[in-house]
């Protein structure tokens, strides 16, 4: 009884840590969606030497 008991906690730690990286990865990946421009600016210099 004590062996499965080890078991299911091992499990259960494995399924809680898997789902607290998934959240945390879509947390991340929402922010850099919320803080990245869709319109990029280029600054662009003429160099025309004549």
């Amino acid at each position: 009884m004590k062996n499965i008991h080890l078991h299911l906690w091992k499990w259960l730690r494995r399924f809680v840590m898997a789902f607290m990286l998934g959240f945390s990865n879509v947390l991340n990946q929402e922010t850099k969606m919320i803080d990245d421009t869709f319109v990029k600016v280029e600054q662009t210099t003429d160099n025309n030497e004549n």
